[in-house]
C-alpha cells in the first residue's frame, strides 16, 4: 500500500482494491520501474537444489481480471453466509497479528458481511474447519490473481515446482536496494564535487552514472 501511494495512488483506493487488483497495479509499477524481465530464485521443494527463475510482468499480468465482489457459502445448518473477498487494507491489518489462527479469524470477521436488517450478535465468530475450507476456496474462486503461482522444473533432479511470487515483498525489496545505490551515489558525488543532494537528483540517470564513472578514470 505505501509503494501504490507513492506511485500516486490514493490511500482510500489501496486499501479498497482487492488483492489481485493490488498485485496487478504493483506488478505495472514494478514493471515501470525496473522492466518487464523478473529475475528470482527459490529452492527446490525435492532436493533442495537453488533454482533460477526468469518470467515477466506481462505474463503474470496477461491472466489478471476482475473477480467477483462477494460470495456466499454455506454456515453451519446450511445458513447461508456472505463475504466481500479479503482486500489491501485487510492485509494491512493484520500486520500485527503473530499465528495463522487469529489472522484467519481476523480476516473472516473483517469480511463477513451483514444485511441491514440484522440486528443481531456481530462480535467475532467462531467457524468450523469446513467453513473456513470452504470460505478459503471461494475467495479463491473470486480472486484467482491473489496467489501468482510460479512454476519451474528442477534441473539437477527433474521435479515441478511451484512456487509463490509475492510481487509486495519482492518489490519493496528492488526499491528498497535501489533507493540505497542512489543514496550511495548522492554521497559520493557530493564528496567528490561539492552537489548538493537536491542537484545530484536533478541529474538524470545517465548523467549521474557518466561523473560516477569519471571519478574513477
Amino acid at each position: 500500500m505505501t509503494l501504490l501511494e507513492l506511485a500516486g495512488v490514493a490511500k482510500a483506493e489501496a486499501a479498497d482494491a482487492s488483492v489481485g487488483a493490488r498485485d496487478a497495479a504493483l506488478l505495472r509499477l514494478r514493471r515501470r520501474l525496473f522492466g518487464d524481465p523478473i529475475e528470482g530464485t527459490t529452492i527446490c521443494a525435492s532436493c533442495g537444489e537453488q533454482l533460477d527463475v526468469t518470467f515477466s510482468a506481462s505474463a503474470l499480468l496477461g491472466g489478471s481480471g476482475a473477480g467477483a465482489s462477494d460470495v456466499v457459502i454455506a454456515g453451519e445448518g446450511g445458513e447461508p453466509l456472505r463475504f466481500r473477498i479479503p482486500n489491501a487494507g485487510d492485509l494491512a491489518a493484520l500486520r500485527y497479528v503473530d499465528d495463522v489462527e487469529s489472522g484467519v479469524a481476523t480476516l473472516i470477521d473483517r469480511c463477513r458481511l451483514f444485511d441491514d436488517t440484522d440486528c443481531g450478535e456481530r462480535s467475532p465468530t467462531a467457524y468450523s474447519a469446513d467453513v473456513v475450507a470452504a470460505l478459503e476456496d471461494a475467495f479463491e474462486a473470486a480472486d484467482s490473481n491473489a496467489e501468482l503461482q510460479l512454476v519451474s522444473d528442477c534441473p539437477a533432479c527433474g521435479r515441478e515446482n511451484n512456487a509463490l511470487f509475492d510481487i509486495p515483498s519482492f518489490l519493496w525489496k528492488e526499491t528498497d536496494a535501489l533507493a540505497r545505490d542512489v543514496l550511495a551515489d548522492i554521497h559520493e558525488l557530493a564528496s567528490a564535487y561539492g552537489w548538493t543532494e537536491d542537484a545530484i537528483l536533478r541529474l538524470s540517470p545517465g548523467r549521474r552514472r557518466f561523473y560516477l564513472s569519471a571519478l574513477d578514470r
